[in-house]
Formats: C-alpha cells, sequence, structure tokens
C-alpha cells in the first residue's frame, strides 16, 4: 500500500478512546490484568464502569468492548445516561436485548464477542455521566476488556440495525413503486409494467427467504424484520397487481383492435 492510500485509510478510522478500568473507584469484578472478571450466582446486577464528565467523540457515540465467559441463563450489559450523579432517572439507556449481532444477549459459552452500545445524545446538553453495568438472569462468568468509545459511524451494522436498513428498503421501494405506478399509467409501457412486477414479486420472494436465513442465523432484528417486511410489501404489492396490469393490457389490446376495424381476437 502507497504512503497517500495509508494515510487515508488512518483518515476515514474512528478516532477511538480507550477508557481503563479506575483502581481508585473500582468496578464490581475482579482486575486481572487488562481484563474484568466478573461473576453472577442470580439474578443480579453489577456496575462495571461509571464515567464523570465524560469526553464524547460525537453526540453520536457507542461504547464497545470484547466479552468472554460462560453463562448458564444469560446477561445483558447496559449503559444510561444521567443529568447529575445523584439523579436515579436515566435521560437514555441501552440495552444489549437484540437477537443478533454486536447488541445481542450474552448467552452460553462465547470467547472475543464484540459488544457495542450506541447511543444518540442531546448535542446541546451532553450527559454528565454513563454508567455501564451488566445483569445476569443466572450463574455464570464474563470477562471483559477495557471499554472503547468512538463516534458511531453511518452503515455500521448496528446503526443499520437500528433504523439505518429500514430507511434504505423505503426509500429504495418508494422509488421503485413510483416508477412502476407510472409505467403502469402509461398504455404504451404496461407490457414492461407487467414484466417489472414479476421480477420484483420474485425478488419479494428471494428477501422473505433471505429474512428467515438471517433470523435463523443470529443477526440483528432490525435488519431481518426489515428484509422480510421488504420482502412482503414486495411481494404482495407487485404481485398483487399482476392482475390489474395484465387486464390493462388486455383492454389495451382490444381498442387497439377496434380502432384498426379488425376483429382480432385478445
Amino acid at each position: 500500500m502507497s504512503a497517500v492510500g495509508f494515510l487515508v485509510l488512518l483518515i476515514a478510522q474512528p478516532a477511538t478512546q480507550t477508557i481503563p478500568w479506575n483502581p481508585s473507584s473500582p468496578p464490581e469484578g475482579d482486575l486481572r490484568g487488562d481484563e474484568l472478571v466478573v461473576t453472577g450466582d442470580g439474578p443480579q446486577s453489577r456496575l462495571l464502569l461509571a464515567i464523570v464528565d465524560p469526553t464524547l467523540p460525537s453526540h453520536r457515540f457507542v461504547l464497545k468492548t470484547i466479552a468472554s465467559g460462560s453463562l448458564k441463563s444469560s446477561a445483558v450489559l447496559e449503559m444510561v445516561l444521567l443529568r447529575n450523579p445523584d439523579d436515579d432517572v436515566a435521560e437514555r439507556f441501552v440495552r444489549t436485548v437484540d437477537t443478533g449481532g454486536p447488541m445481542a444477549k450474552l448467552t452460553g459459552e462465547f470467547s472475543g464477542r464484540e459488544v457495542e452500545l450506541p447511543c444518540v445524545s442531546d448535542p446541546e446538553n451532553p450527559p454528565k455521566v454513563i454508567r455501564v453495568s451488566i445483569r445476569f438472569d443466572g450463574p455464570g462468568e464474563v470477562r471483559l476488556h477495557a471499554f472503547r468509545i468512538e463516534s458511531w459511524e453511518l452503515g455500521s451494522l448496528t446503526w443499520m440495525a437500528s433504523g439505518g436498513a429500514a430507511m434504505f428498503f423505503g426509500v429504495f421501494l418508494g422509488a421503485v413503486g413510483g416508477v412502476y405506478a407510472l409505467m403502469a399509467a402509461v398504455p404504451g409501457l404496461r407490457a414492461a409494467a407487467y414484466h417489472m412486477s414479476r421480477v420484483l414479486a420474485a425478488f419479494g420472494l428471494a428477501m422473505v427467504a433471505l429474512a428467515i436465513i438471517l433470523c435463523l442465523s443470529d443477526w440483528p432484528f432490525g435488519i431481518w424484520m426489515t428484509v422480510g417486511v421488504g420482502g412482503v410489501v414486495s411481494l404482495l404489492g407487485f404481485g398483487g397487481t399482476l392482475p390489474l396490469i395484465k387486464r390493462g393490457m388486455e383492454e389495451t389490446k382490444r381498442l387497439r383492435a377496434d380502432s384498426s376495424g379488425t376483429t382480432e381476437p385478445v
């Protein structure tokens, strides 16, 4: 790689800040080198991190860590944003309760699991305190690397799962649907609209099948559900209008035959 290419790649990387464990205010776990080992005997919550007056890279930020461990049930990480250290009510909170991806629950045996806690805070009034805790649903042990904080990048997996995928599919289906409606309204383009609707209906069926595969593969809910809903909309919306387009094509053919004075069968 050239020096210019390396520089461009370096600039494109989001700025990352590692948050070291604070020995003066230790978390509810055992520090073993760079790892924090947290154990649970049953349903209980353990404080992992408390950041006062955090320096945020952006009001759109994400906390990341790598987790390993063994659980007989499951565990959930939770990030809470507070206006003041003494507040009992959270301004915002994020939990890892997704069906898959970096925001999924921790379950069973796992090693090197990427965990992300993204958040969009008030740019005019940033949080005064960020607290991160883990809630055990049963006995088990979790080992965590030091948390990293960086900007929440557009296009990341968690961003797509939090609404980005729905936005893209909505814009795509809306644009295609608008073009399709215009083509169906023009008699000379109805044949092309008919073939287009068949392709889009098949595309919708493929999207439904893909959504099932993604669901079974433990992808984030916001992605496989968006793909599935988009597939159903495409299958029913475009496939359901096939009889109407075909009837319009037959009517156009009949009118042309009548205007030419022939008795050509439809």
